[in-house]
């Protein structure tokens, strides 16, 4: 009985200093990108339909709506969105008119069109800054 209870205490004790099941070794590290959510945004969608001609050299029609995404809690940026609604129609048309068809169709280019004109927008802003740009629609097509 004496070599039974010398066996079970060395083995408890090597488990312990060998730390053998221990939750630091079991637990899946987690990165800080997927364990929060996106922010909440408030978007503005009144720069509405836009429609014009691509830069190739046989004419491409553009038809996009963007929305801008934008921290709802900054009023004044809401406010100057809604005062220069025309002016970024405009951005948002000569933009579009300068790129080929080439430039602007396929998932990678509709990711840095995005991004290139959510830069283009807040050069023009000045009480605060879009996030993100968005399309309700995006296309080009032969007319």
């Amino acid at each position: 009985i004496g070599a039974i209870i010398f066996i079970v205490t060395v083995v408890v004790l090597t488990m312990r200093f060998m730390d053998i099941g221990s939750a630091s070794q079991t637990q899946i590290p987690q990165s800080e990108e997927y364990e929060t959510a996106p922010p909440m945004l408030q978007w503005y969608s009144e720069i509405g339909e836009v429609r014009g001609q691509t830069d190739d050299q046989v004419r491409k029609t553009f038809i996009v709506e963007p929305w801008l995404g934008y921290d709802g809690e900054n009023n004044r940026l809401h406010s100057e969105l809604i005062q220069r609604q025309i002016l970024l129609k405009e951005e948002v048309a000569l933009y579009f008119s300068n790129k080929t068809e080439d430039e602007l169709v396929g998932q990678e280019n509709r990711e840095r069109v995005k991004e290139e004109l959510r830069r283009r927008i807040n050069e023009i802003l000045s009480n605060g800054q879009i996030e993100t740009v968005a399309f309700n629609r995006y296309s080009v097509v032969n007319f």
